[in-house]
């Protein structure tokens, strides 16, 4: 199973194939040129390779803007591309996409190639025809292929790939049953095409950071730091001696000389352990990185890296972790991970949240959680866990698409994995839901109630509680897949689960107003015709408090979920009694003669532990 921790090595290890700058190619590049993209070599690994799709179709590979950022004003004066076979004629073409990640209508740069032949082509661009890279921007860039049908019925072709895998690393453009757009020839390697860049505007000796990671953000005192940080040349010379500093809270920094040699382009990374201060306050900190000077040349200001954490002694057990989904009726991924969610919460029994929130447009979508999609949805269907951050991850949201259809049993394994490892995770609130529904007026009261450590409002300030209704048993259509003929249909009666359908508080919660550690808050709805409240479930969950003019600076990587917990209806609305959960209590520790003490205190020796649930072990430390 592919725990968070393989998720993060992949991540890690495609964003360093992904950027790393390889040996110069053999041909055509000056020494102020760059060749920029996936691929950096002249390496071929396969040829004859196809995208499986009939007729002249635009190819090629999309840089996102942090990658294209060390050479924002530099010029693409060329581009490069292999192939296995020649070919009559071809195009080259260079399209952007704007900050919000859309591609252009049009190409902004495009030029006749003739008579491409097998192996590497080299284009330079005609007079001005080169595209100055701009600050945000994206591009798309590549060349034309023709396949025939019979090449797109055995998928194969003339194109060239080399080894290795990256969502963007080779795409075509066109409309293959999902809209016009750019879809991912998956399994055969990167194409090889690359941008040729005029890089003489670059200073010599320059170098950035790319990415930092110090694990997961909620540490005690006296736990291990391992922080790793990755760094890029981004001037023109190769760096051979470099310094690097790093300091806890703008204190004592510490020093870290290297003298590994790092290509003009080329990535290189650091690693680095050590122990939190016993003493250290419980709230936030921050962890800082920066390089000093590069072969004696001093580096800017700006030459640095930052992470933050947040430092805790007190815990309660997580209650239920909170799974929210994203989905989208037009798409079969979405009933595929309908099931593999189902059967994983089926397995954790009754230790998870789980709503699902619908795209905009759909039947089933929810007005007042669209915010939601536009933060967290960056495909259909993805999910997140307590809205929780993972180091190292592209996005807070997950997806599974790539194996749901496929490997249906492997994504419910999967899935039931990753929610059991979000919920040993601790939680800094609890809470607990009272409904009463009046059957007459259709009216329902919730009142929810709860406490939140000391620490709590130390480390995270304002908290917010978000109050949402689910319902079960929603026919509506849904796109399905048939394994057994490959295709898709609509099922239109298809029944949705854990449909959200109201959010009673502001999308991001309303601010507690707590008493000491305590807070009670309570709400009030009619419940429209349409909904069947026997068949629906409340959702609490307690988290940062976000401002709804939306001037918080946390960020989406800082705003998870405290602790959730949901009851259903169906008791409340039958006149059944309610059940209650019993509030979950905060782990205590006691040494063997009865004294209490804080997890601070219990350093080594043998301790008797009241754990969140009301039992008692015992520990050696």
């Amino acid at each position: 199973m592919m725990k968070k921790t393989t998720i993060i090595l992949m991540f890690l290890a495609v964003a360093i194939a992904a950027m790393a700058q390889w040996p110069a190619p053999s041909r055509a590049v000056s020494s102020t040129q760059r060749v920029v993209g996936y691929t950096t070599s002249d390496a071929i690994d396969k040829q004859n390779v196809g995208t499986g799709y009939a007729g002249t179709h635009a190819v090629g590979a999309l840089v996102p803007a942090d990658m294209l950022k060390p050479y924002v004003g530099c010029k693409v004066v060329g581009l490069r591309f292999a192939l296995g076979a020649s070919a009559t004629t071809s195009r080259v073409f260079v399209r952007p996409l704007d900050s919000e990640g859309i591609l252009a209508d049009a190409d902004s740069v495009t030029q006749s190639v003739w008579h491409p032949h097998s192996g590497w082509n080299e284009v330079m661009l005609n007079g001005v025809k080169g595209y100055t890279i701009r600050q945000g921007e994206g591009l798309f860039f590549g060349f034309d292929v023709t396949e025939t049908a019979e090449q797109a019925q055995t998928k194969t072709g003339i194109l060239a790939t080399a080894d290795g895998s990256q969502s963007y690393g080779f795409l075509v453009l066109g409309n293959f049953g999902s809209g016009e757009g750019l879809y991912a020839i998956n399994g055969k390697g990167l194409l090889c095409v690359q941008l040729i860049v005029d890089i003489s505007s670059l200073p010599s000796k320059s170098m950035k950071f790319t990415h930092m990671t110090n694990g997961y953000q909620y540490k005690q005192p006296g736990d291990l730091i391992d922080f790793f940080v990755q760094y890029q040349n981004t001037g023109r010379d190769t760096i051979r001696n470099y310094t690097i500093n790093y300091t806890l809270d703008g204190g004592q920094p510490v020093n870290l000389d290297t003298a590994d040699v790092v290509a003009g382009g080329a990535l290189s990374s650091i690693e680095r352990v050590f122990n939190l201060p016993a003493d250290i306050a419980s709230g936030p900190h921050v962890l800082r990185v920066y390089i000093t000077q590069a072969d004696g040349v001093p580096m800017g200001d700006d030459t640095f890296i930052a992470d933050t954490f947040s430092v805790y002694r007190e815990k309660y057990a997580r209650q239920q972790t909170y799974l929210e989904q994203y989905a989208d009726a037009a798409s079969p991924y979405t009933a595929g991970c309908f099931d593999a969610m189902a059967t994983a919460v089926q397995g954790l029994k009754g230790n998870v949240a789980y709503v699902n929130i619908y795209r905009e447009g759909n039947p089933l979508a929810c007005d007042k959680a669209g915010s939601l999609c536009q933060d967290y949805a960056y495909t259909y269907p993805s999910f997140t866990m307590d809205r929780s951050y993972y180091p190292g991850e592209a996005h807070v949201a997950y997806d599974l698409n790539y194996y749901v259809l496929t490997a249906p049993a492997l994504v419910a394994g999967m899935m039931q994995e990753l929610l059991q490892d979000e919920h040993s995770n601790p939680a800094f609130a609890q809470l607990q839901i009272a409904p009463q529904y009046d059957a007459a007026t259709r009216n329902l009261t919730l009142t929810v109630s709860g406490t939140t450590t000391s620490e709590a409002p130390a480390i995270f300030g304002d908290l917010g509680l978000t109050l949402m209704l689910t319902e079960d048993s929603v026919a509506s259509p849904q796109a399905v897949y048939n394994a057994a003929t490959g295709s898709t249909s609509t099922v239109r009666q298809y029944m949705h689960n854990h449909v959200l359908r109201d959010v009673l508080t502001a999308v991001r919660g309303d601010k507690l107003q707590l008493q000491g550690n305590a807070f009670t808050a309570t709400y009030s709805t009619t419940l429209p015709a349409g909904v069947n409240p026997a068949r629906m479930t409340a959702v609490a969950m307690v988290s940062r408090y976000v401002d709804p003019s939306g001037s918080s600076t946390v960020g989406l990587k800082h705003m998870d979920i405290l602790n959730a917990n949901s009851i259903s209806l169906k008791d409340a609305v039958t006149g059944l009694a309610v059940t209650r959960v019993t509030p979950a209590g905060p782990v205590l520790y006691y040494t063997l003669d009865g004294r209490q003490v804080t997890p601070s205190e219990a350093t080594h020796g043998i301790y008797i532990v009241k754990q969140a649930n009301g039992q008692y072990k015992k520990i050696m430390r």
